[in-house]
């Protein structure tokens, strides 16, 4: 089906106009709603304890048969002096509904790590976005919260969301009902 538009009326307009006239597979021509959240506070984790971002939003779909596209952008910075064997994290994304929390997203192995950088005799940092998109089937029409945690896999690593380096560096996420 076209993309034609997005309903956008929580935005302060009617419609976005298409992109570029191209098709996208399975999602109607209109979207239910958007909904976005951002946060800029930085969060340390020094541990390897599983550690909220602070970064979440929320959306309340308007059927139980909807869906929802994430996309997820988050300031991380990941830092280990010299002589460390690599840069590891997982995160996770969570979804809370009433109370009951249902992780959706676990990068919590080796072999899907958020991120991974080989260590060298220098100090190992790592600083930029990570960038997701994921679909949720949540099955509710009650109020939804999407939140990201972050948790490092070294003992010799810290890991700070939403990193400020001289400048506003938010984290957001975008909910898209459809």
């Amino acid at each position: 089906m076209p993309f034609t538009k997005i309903d956008a009326s929580n935005l302060g307009g009617t419609t976005l106009p298409a992109l570029n006239g191209s098709a996208l597979t399975g999602i109607s021509s209109t979207f239910k709603q958007i909904q976005t959240g951002e946060y800029s506070t930085q969060v340390v984790s020094n541990s390897q304890a599983l550690t909220n971002t602070g970064l979440s939003g929320s959306i309340t779909p308007s059927s139980s048969s909807s869906k929802i596209l994430l996309i997820i952008n988050q300031r991380l910075d990941l830092y280990a002096g010299a002589n460390q064997n690599d840069l590891r994290f997982s995160w996770r994304v969570r979804r809370n509904i009433g109370g009951t929390l249902t992780t959706i997203r676990n990068s919590n192995s080796d072999g899907d790590s958020g991120l991974y950088v080989a260590g060298h005799s220098s100090d190992n940092i790592y600083r930029g976005y990570m960038t997701y998109a994921m679909f949720d089937s949540p099955s509710t029409t009650s109020a939804i919260t999407y939140e990201t945690l972050m948790v490092e896999q070294g003992s010799n690593t810290s890991i700070t969301a939403n990193y400020q380096y001289g400048y506003d560096a938010r984290s957001s996420i975008i909910m898209l009902e459809y």
